[in-house]
C-alpha cells in the first residue's frame, strides 16, 4: 500500500475495509502495486473528501513498464469476489499477464483535504 499511497496527497485518516491475500509471497519476490479510485465523496463538511481506493499488489513485475499498454479489466477492479479462484479466472480470460502474480487486493477509504476551491463573493 505504501507504493501506491504516494499519489494520495494530504491523507488525514485511512481505514482498511477489506484485504484479500490472493497468492503466496516469498522473501525473494519483488512487489509493485497499482490503484483504482472506485468512489469519491466530496459532500463532506469543510474542505474534506472521502476517497475509496482499490490497490492491487503484483509480484515480480515492473508495474510501470510491464503493464503500460495492458488494459486492466474492470471486473478485476470492481468485483466483490476477491478469492483466489475468481481472481484467477478473471486474469486467465481477460488479462493473462497478471496470472498468478496478484498477491493482495486491498480496499480502503481515505479521508483527505480536497482540491476544490470555492469562490467567495461579497
Amino acid at each position: 500500500m505504501s507504493a501506491a499511497n504516494r499519489d494520495m496527497h494530504e491523507s488525514l485518516h485511512e481505514e482498511v475495509m477489506n484485504v484479500s491475500y490472493v497468492h503466496h509471497l516469498h522473501p525473494e519476490d519483488v512487489v509493485g502495486a497499482f490503484s483504482y479510485v472506485t468512489n469519491v465523496n466530496d459532500n463532506l463538511p469543510g474542505d474534506l473528501e472521502s476517497v475509496t481506493v482499490r490497490t492491487i499488489g503484483v509480484k515480480n513485475m515492473d508495474v510501470m513498464n510491464d503493464l503500460q499498454d495492458v488494459l486492466i479489466p474492470m471486473e478485476l477492479l470492481l468485483t466483490d469476489k476477491t478469492y483466489t479462484k475468481s481472481v484467477d479466472s478473471i486474469c486467465k480470460s481477460l488479462c493473462p499477464k497478471l496470472c498468478n502474480r496478484i498477491v493482495a487486493i486491498v480496499d480502503r477509504k481515505i479521508m483527505r483535504q480536497s482540491n476544490k476551491r470555492e469562490v467567495f463573493l461579497l
